[in-house]
């Protein structure tokens, strides 16, 4: 039972370090200098963790919701309206 919840835990790890990596290409490709950033509370902060200074440097706006589900309004209107965490 313990090897159970220790290789759910390693792969949970390993997901966010693919999440942040891939969120550390994007904004490094972009060119932009400003980024925002929504993800689930349980995994806003890790993701955070795991992306290297320069990149947090470029995200503004953080967001910890999961917003993958609403439209492209309502996601503009959760960055433009919502207090977001200033990085």
């Amino acid at each position: 039972m313990a090897d159970d919840h220790n290789f759910k835990l390693e792969f949970k790890r390993r997901l966010i370090r693919q999440i942040s990596d891939h969120i550390r290409r994007l904004i490094e490709r972009s060119g932009w200098d400003v980024c925002w950033l929504a993800a689930h509370k349980e995994i806003n902060q890790k993701i955070l963790d795991e992306l290297p200074p320069a990149v947090c440097n470029r995200i503004k706006k953080n967001l910890p919701r999961d917003l993958t589900k609403v439209g492209q309004k309502e996601l503009l209107d959760q960055f433009l309206n919502a207090n977001a965490s200033i990085i």
